[in-house]
């Protein structure tokens, strides 16, 4: 009886392991996405004055 409520207990930690591994898989790559899109900005904002300083 123990051993089954154990497993149950097991059971329940790897659906929500599973729930979040889940979440993050979806949410990591729109985050990502918004990084690398700051970074972008950054970078353009940075690299426009040299290159306005060059020409």
């Amino acid at each position: 009886m123990f051993y089954i409520r154990k497993m149950k207990a097991k059971e329940k930690k790897s659906h929500i392991l599973f729930a979040v591994s889940n979440k993050v898989s979806i949410f990591a790559p729109i985050k990502l996405q918004k990084t690398m899109r700051t970074m972008l900005v950054n970078t353009y904002w940075w690299w426009r004055p040299l290159q306005l300083r060059q020409s």
